[in-house]
This record gives C-alpha cells, structure tokens and sequence, in this order.
C-alpha cells in the first residue's frame, strides 16, 4: 500500500493539470466559504428540502439554485440565482451568509411566510438584476442601501408590512426597469427623486399610506408604460406636467383625495386601455368627449365627480370598452344607444347620476355580466330581454321604472327593482 501511495499522489496531480488545462471533465465545485454561506441562508429561510444541499447544488442542474461555473478553467462555481416562490418557508432572511453570496444576479423568495426585516446587506450585492421579496410577512423600512444595487431592473416588495418613507436614494438604480412596492403600510410623501428613473416601465405604489401631492417631477418619466397610484392618501390636483405621459398603458388614481378638474390632456395618452379615476374629490366638468374618443380603453372607472350637470357627447369611440363606470357624476341626459355598439362590452354602471328616459334597444345586442343604473330618473317600461341578456346582475332600483304585468317582476331572476 505505501508503494502505491506516491503512484496515487502522482495520478491525482496529472489529473489535476489535465482538467485545469481543458483535456479531460472537471468537477466544479463552490468555493468552501459561499457553500457555508448558502447552506446558513437556506437553513435560516426554513427550507429543509435538502440539508447541506451546497454540496451539490452546482453540479445536479438543480431547480431553485443555478451557478456559474467558469470561473478558474470551469472548476469554480459561484451561486448566481436563488428562486425558492411559493415554497412555505417561514424563516427571515440571513443578513451575514447573503452578504458572501456576492455573484447572486437574482433573487425569487416570493409567496412564503418569510419575516424580519429586509437586511442593509443586500446592498453588497452589485451584480443583482432581479429582486422578488413580494408576499411575505416582512416588516420594517426598506433600506437605503439598495441604491448601491446599480444593476437592479425589477425590484418587488410588494404584499408585505414595510412601513417608513420610500428612500429618495432608490432613484439612483439607473437600470430600474419594474418597480413595486404595493400592498405595504409605507407613509410621508413619494419622493421627487423617483423621476430620475428614466428607464422606468412600471411603477406601482398604490394600497399604502402615502400623503402630500403627487410630484410634478415624475412627468419627466417619458418610458413610463403603467402608474398604479390607487388606495393611498394623495392630494392636490394632476400636475399639468403629466401630459408627458404618452406611452402610458395603465393609470390609476383612485381612492385617494385628489381635487381639481379632471385633465383633458388625459386624452392625449392614446395608448391608454386602463384609466381609473373614481373615488378623489373631483370637480368641475368632466371631460366626457374626449375620454369617450380614446379607442383603445378597456377599462374605464371614474365616480364622485362634483359638477353642475352635463350631457353624454353626441359621439363615441369605444369598440374596446370592456369595463365602463360613470358613477355619480351628476350626468343630466339620456342613455346614449351608441353603447349598445360596444361589443366587448361586459359591465356597466351609469348609477346615481341624474339620466332619464328608458334603456335603449340597441342595448339588447350586448352581453353584460353586470349592469347598474340604480339612482336615476328612469322611467317607462324595463325592456323583457333585461333579465335574459344580463348574465349575473341588474339593479335597477331607485327609479321611476314601470312593470308591465307580462314582464319581469321585482326580486325574479337576477333584476333588482
């Protein structure tokens, strides 16, 4: 046996020369300090599928983890994607081992149970392009060292219970491509400093606590494609600057304080197909033609509209419409029949404005799962095809509606009188 010892040692190290050098399969491995660093981090999320999977994480395609193995003639690997979405883990997250894990481009931890608080560490992580911590428990502040994150392109916290000020130093991720931070308890105001995000498509802050006005800056955000502001404690009018906003598919403001005329520049946004506007404090005429001209809305929601009275316009273009609410806006005429040409069409709801006359004919071709003229000064007869073309709800209450005696009664089917 001890002859054969320096026979072994001698084999080893051509072997050793032969793989660093490319001619024969070398068997990569990670480096002993990130291996302790992913199995610490991976114990204390509270993910046992595996103990000590670091072992092999790089050498057995594994789903959750991927590696990089080039590095040193294709010997070293480093861990460059942790996804583990939706796998019950009810740990936090370990600031000391993710701060060795350096090479991590990508992080996916949504879906779980996670909670702590987002750790200063993440910050060291300079070649990060993906960030999903959505749907957690997590608490705390979101950490202004993720500025330092200089690749970043989606960064998503949203569904968790953060709370503080949106950092002003986040508008230093110059690559930021997608942000969300939706569904948390974030207060103060939205800082001017987001604007300076100019490859931003997809800003999302709406269900949180955010006050002040909204920052004229933002209308600098000429890439800006959706703009979900909606459930928060926002004031003051639409700055006039927000005409910049041309490129925009998706705006949403409701549920907040806004006050002011409703812009006509909104019009302009003519790739617009989502546009919710309802619950602010609203005044003064209500741009009616032009919204009713934007033809590729499909969703259109706004209510709470303090006006004197105006009519519908005599002319319409919405054959994409699929969602439509024109509630309490103090709207003074009759139904207009051009809705009944609105094919797509699936819910609407005209209620507690001032309309009068019947429900039009033409309305009888449409498909609605959903339709509400309750509040109004309907009168004449309820046409006998309402209970059968309506596929869930009618409420037709609180009208001057006749029923004849061979049409529907109060309370049958799905009509509400």
């Amino acid at each position: 046996m001890a002859k054969l010892f320096p026979k072994l040692v001698s084999s080893l190290a051509v072997l050793l020369l032969l793989c660093q050098f490319g001619y024969v399969a070398c068997q990569p491995t990670l480096p002993a300090d990130e291996a302790k660093a992913l199995d610490d981090l991976l114990k204390k999320l509270g993910w046992g599928f595996h103990p000590n999977i670091a072992r092999s994480a790089c050498s057995s395609n594994f789903e959750y983890i991927k590696c990089d193995c080039t590095d040193e003639n294709r010997t070293v690997c480093h861990v460059t994607r942790l996804t583990l979405p939706d796998q019950d883990l009810t740990g936090e997250i370990n600031a000391e081992a993710l701060a060795s894990l350096v090479y991590l481009k990508a992080i996916g931890l949504s879906k779980n149970q996670l909670h702590g608080s987002i750790p200063l560490t993440l910050g060291n992580l300079s070649s990060l392009t993906r960030l999903d911590l959505s749907t957690n428990f997590l608490n705390g502040s979101i950490p202004p060292s993720l500025e330092n994150l200089s690749s970043l392109q989606y960064l998503r916290l949203s569904r968790n219970f953060l709370n503080g000020s949106i950092p002003s130093s986040l508008g230093n991720l110059s690559s930021l491509k997608y942000l969300s931070l939706s569904y948390n308890k974030l207060s103060s105001q939205i800082p001017k400093e987001l604007s300076n995000l100019s490859n931003l498509l997809y800003m999302y802050l709406d269900f949180n606590e955010l006050t002040s006005q909204l920052p004229p800056e933002l209308g600098r955000l000429g890439s800006l494609g959706y703009l979900g502001l909606s459930s928060n404690n926002l004031g003051g009018k639409l700055p006039e600057n927000y005409a910049n906003f041309t490129g925009l598919q998706w705006f949403s403001v409701a549920g907040n304080r806004l006050t002011g005329q409703v812009p006509s520049f909104i019009a302009d946004w003519i790739k617009l197909n989502r546009l919710s506007l309802s619950g602010n404090d609203f005044e003064g005429e209500l741009p009616l033609e032009p919204l009713f001209n934007m033809s590729n809305l499909r969703y259109l929601f706004v209510s709470d509209v303090n006006s004197s009275g105006l009519p519908f316009p005599k002319n319409a273009n919405m054959k994409k419409i699929r969602y439509l609410m024109i509630r309490n806006c103090s709207i003074s005429d009759e139904i207009p029949p051009y809705i009944g040409d609105w094919s797509r069409l699936k819910y609407l709801d005209l209620s507690f404005n001032n309309l009068t006359g019947g429900i039009p004919d033409s309305m009888k071709k449409l498909n609605l799962s959903k339709m509400f003229l309750t509040g109004n000064m309907l009168n004449g007869t309820v046409p006998s095809w309402v209970p059968d073309t309506i596929e869930d709800k009618a409420d037709l209450s609180y009208n001057n509606f006749e029923i004849p005696r061979e049409g529907p009664k109060k309370g049958e089917r799905k009509l509400n009188m």
